[in-house]
This record gives C-alpha cells, structure tokens and sequence, in this order.
C-alpha cells in the first residue's frame, strides 16, 4: 500500500516535471488574458447550465437521468470545481497552462459522467465538449492536442459502454465514431491555427522589434549628423529637430515649434518655396549670432504640402573642406618652390663665397658681398621653414632672450631693408624677456610682419612709420610684441579673411604670410592675431609668447 502510493507520488512528481518542460519550451504556449477570460466564462456557462438543468428540467422528454439527487451533486461538484479554478487563475495561484489543460480535464470528465447518467452518445452532451477541446488545443502543438482529443474520446467511450452493450449499440456506435472523428479533426484545426497564429505573432513582433531598432538608428544618426534637419507641418510649426538643427536655430526653449517665432529668416524662405518653389542661394545665420546656413527644402510625400523636410548646411564645413584642399595645394606648391630655389641659392651663395675670397675686392663691395651672403643665409632658412610647414614638422624650440635679438635684429632691419624717410621705433620695457620660439621661425615671423607694414602700411597723407612694441608685465601674462604701422588698416570685413591662405589684396602677393606666420606661431606655441588701433590710424599684429618660467621642465630644456 505504502510503495504504491509512492509510487503514485512519483509519477505525479514526474508528470508536473514534464508538464513543466514543456511551458518552458514553449510548446504549451501562454494564452493571453482575453482568451482566458473566454474560456473561464464559458466554463462557468456550461457548469452554470447544468445546475439549471439537472434542478429545473428534469421531467423534459430531451434530458433524462438515471439518479436525480447523484446528477445534481454532479452539476454543483462541476460548478464549484469551475469557480474554484477560475478563482485560482485569477489570483496567480496557477499558471495559464495549467488553468487550461486543468480546466480540459474537468469538462471532460464533468461530460463523461453526465453521459454515464444519462442517455450516453444519444444525447447532445459530447457536442459540448469540442468547444473546450478547441480552446485546449489552440495553445498545445499537434501532438499534444491530438492526445487531448484521444483523452477525450476515451473518457466518452468508457462513459458510453458503462451502460452496457445492448441491441441499439449499432446507433451509439456510429455516434461514438462520429463524435471521435469530430474531435480528432477540431483538435487538430484548433492546434494547426493555433501554431500558426504564434508563428505570425512572433513573426510580426521580430519585425516590429526590427523597425523600433531601425527607427531608433535612424534617429540616432540623425541627431548625430553634422547637417540640420528639422520638419515642419503646414501651420508652420516644427514637428521634429535634430541636435545640428537645434544649435542653428540657437538652441530655442523646449515647446516653442513655431517657426516664425524660432526663426523669422527661414520661416520667410520656406514661405517663398512654398508658394513658387525657390530655394535660397545665399548663405546667412537662422538666429542672432549663429553661423551662415544655407537651407534646403524637400516634401515628405510628393503629392501633398502636409510636412516639409529641411536641409540646413552650415558653411562651415564647407570652409573647412576648402580650407584642407587649401593645404593640400599649399603643401605642393611650397614643396615646390622650395625646391626650385635652392638651386638659385646655391649658385648665389657659391658667387658670393667667391667674390668673398677675391683680394682686390674694395671695402664697399666687401660689405654687399657680406649683405648677399647674410640674406642668402637667411632666405635659405625661410625655404627650410617653408619645406617643414609643408612636412608638418614640429618646431624646434629653444630659450631666446627677446629684448635683446629684437634690438639686434631691428638695428640690421633698419640698415638693410627699411627706405630712406621710413621711420622704425622700438619700445623696449627694459627686463628681461625670455620666450621659447624656434629662431628661424621667429625670424621668419617678424620679417613677414615688417614687410607687410611697408608694402601694405603707407599712406599719401603722411611718412611710414612702423612701431615695434614689446610688452612684459611683472604677473604671469603672456608676453606679447606688437608690430603696428600708422596706415589705413584692414577693414572690418577682411579681418577673418586676412590670414586664410591665398588671399591678398596687393597685386604682387601671394596671400601666403600672415597664413604661414600664424601657422608658424601655432606651432611653437604662440598666437598671433590683428588688434586695430583705437584712437590711430593703421594696422597692429600681436604675438603672445609663453614665459619661460611657466613652462614644463621638458620645454625649458628644449
């Protein structure tokens, strides 16, 4: 007795192991509440029914049972059972499988022991089943369903032999092979159904997981693009922005979307598109302050006005990308020329290393042969700076006390370069002025600025006057020389356009100094920018230089 029952509880266990393997495979899939709703409901009608029944309609010719008091205990053990299991469902204390392979259980047994009371396969009991078996089986697969049908039809079948065999067995058969076959065939459309319904489901939520993936990549490189694009509906208002757009409109207040308001500029272009199809051709800020864009109109849907996509470039980038083809060509070009002086070079400085040498060379041209040396000297170490600008190659800082190089160097300036009637002035704070700064840079650097004051800086009113100013505060500001001349200046519109490379206003230049002194200072760690005088008239370039004693023990070595 005692081994049975264990026995028994071993299958039991074995049976909630399997039944437990098969919802975490899936085969057993999850129905959703609705559908356990459905089949909760039509549980508690059939038990519901059959209370009514078997109390109110016993004495009908259509239903008739053996024992009155047995049927009606039945029908009420099948209703509380029912209320029992909906009650568990409701409240968690069962999975859904196991409400719904539960629930088939009882209304097949609830039926097989009403067909055991009554008139067996002659009734219309088993037909009440199918409905249950259908609902069963939509969540099992094939398999599975085919054996709850088998089930079923078993427990139909013990029913209706428990009767006995009888001379009318011919026409219950025929009903119980019917029946059998019914089931058979409602299970296996319900499960085929069923498997495929999952399959689509699960089909049609991959592909909505992919367009949400989609969507948020998309959405991702918009935001990240450099170019602004924003949508706007037909009343004006900005539906959509990315983060570009949004800086180019100068970052507006989140819930402002009117146009008009964000941008009264591109709400007038999108006007004019809209009523005569034209795109903007020039470039020009969407917001105080911003940068010039140039926007670009496009419909959603080509055969209605409801949303316009813009395109907002910012010139910048386009100025960038000119600016690096810029380089490339001064690369080549510098490369070049470098290449095609140092021939020249050479031969000049060979001839004046020769008249150099000659004996009955007269003091005078002594001294120009010293000057053609001394500047070839120099124009070599230009082409040089040139050749490692066009290498990118880094500077080669060293220590330069510069009070005392620009004194010396001025003082040959003034000799060699600077007219009769142009005045050089160099004011001088009197300490020491120690910077870091490759020499032949440096050189290079003054020499340019100096040269421009001359060809640049003079006026019919007045005589060239050139001041050099060398500035040192006591604190830890930077050192700055300022090279100013008294001419006319740069104008305000040419200011940024000034040290971009190419770009001159003479008729001999060629739009390459101020772009090589800057470069030139931005590699030794220096700034150089244009400061027009206030009160004076003319042009006034400042270089800031690094102190000494505020550099890195690498740098003060180098």
């Amino acid at each position: 007795m005692v081994s049975g029952l264990k026995t028994a509880s071993g299958n039991s266990e074995g049976l909630r192991q399997a039944f437990a393997r098969l919802v975490q495979s899936g085969q057993i899939a999850q129905p959703s509440q609705r559908e356990r709703n459905y089949l909760r409901a039509y549980r508690l009608l059939l038990a519901l029914l059959a209370v009514v029944l078997t109390f109110a309609a016993y004495d009908r010719a259509w239903i008739r049972f053996d024992d009155l008091h047995v049927t009606r205990a039945m029908a009420l053990a099948y209703f509380g059972a029912a209320v029992v299991l909906v009650l568990y469902g409701v409240y968690e204390r069962i999975t859904a499988p196991t409400e719904l392979v539960l629930g088939l259980l009882l209304d097949v047994a609830a039926v097989s022991l009403a067909m055991m009371f009554s008139r067996g396969m002659e009734s219309a009991l088993p037909l009440l089943l199918l409905v249950s078996l259908a609902g069963t089986a939509h969540y099992l697969p094939v398999r599975l369903g085919m054996g709850a049908a088998a089930l079923s039809v078993i427990a139909m079948l013990v029913a209706m032999f428990s009767h006995g065999i009888s001379e009318g067995m011919d026409h219950a058969t025929a009903n119980a092979a019917a029946i059998g076959v019914v089931c058979f065939v409602v299970a296996a459309v319900a499960s085929l159904i069923g498997t495929r319904a999952r399959d689509a489901e699960a089909l049609a939520a991959q592909r909505g997981a992919d367009l949400l993936d989609m969507d948020r990549l998309n959405d991702l490189v918009v935001q990240r693009m450099r170019t602004g694009v924003l949508v706007v509906d037909r009343g004006a208002r900005i539906q959509r922005m990315n983060e570009s757009a949004w800086r180019m409109l100068g970052s507006p207040r989140r819930g402002e979307s009117q146009l008009a308001t964000i941008s009264p500029h591109l709400d007038r272009a999108w006007r004019a598109w809209i009523s005569g199809g034209e795109q903007p051709h020039t470039h020009s800020p969407l917001a105080e302050g911003g940068d010039p864009v140039l926007p670009r109109f496009l419909r959603l849907f080509s055969d209605r006005d409801d949303f316009t996509v813009v395109f907002m470039e910012d010139t910048r980038l386009l100025d960038l990308r000119a600016e690096e083809l810029t380089l490339d060509t001064l690369g080549r070009l510098s490369a070049s020329i470098a290449h095609e002086l140092r021939n020249p070079l050479a031969a000049i400085q060979q001839s004046g290393q020769l008249l150099a040498e000659s004996s009955d060379l007269p003091a005078r041209d002594k001294r120009l042969v010293e000057i053609i040396g001394r500047h070839s000297q120099r124009l070599e170490r230009i082409v040089r700076g040139v050749l490692d600008l066009a290498k990118r190659e880094r500077a080669k800082p060293e220590t330069i006390e510069l009070e005392t190089w620009l004194t010396t160097y001025l003082d040959e300036f003034r000799m060699t370069r600077l007219p009769e009637g142009d005045e050089l002035v160099f004011n001088s704070p009197s300490k020491e002025c120690e910077v870091v700064f490759d020499l032949v840079h440096l050189e290079q650097v003054v020499s340019n600025l100096l040269g421009n004051a001359m060809n640049y800086g003079r006026c019919e009113e007045r005589p060239l006057v050139i001041t050099v100013t060398l500035v040192a505060s006591d604190g830890r500001a930077p050192i700055e020389l300022h090279i100013a001349d008294n001419g006319r200046g740069i104008p305000d519109d040419r200011i940024d356009q000034a040290f971009k490379p190419f770009y001159t206003t003479g008729a001999h230049g060629t739009g390459l100094g101020l772009y090589l002194c800057r470069q030139l200072c931005e590699g030794n760690g220096a700034d150089l920018d244009y400061e027009p005088a206030d009160d004076e008239p003319g042009a006034c370039f400042v270089m800031r230089f690094h102190r000494r004693d505020l550099l890195g023990p690498a740098d003060a070595e180098a």
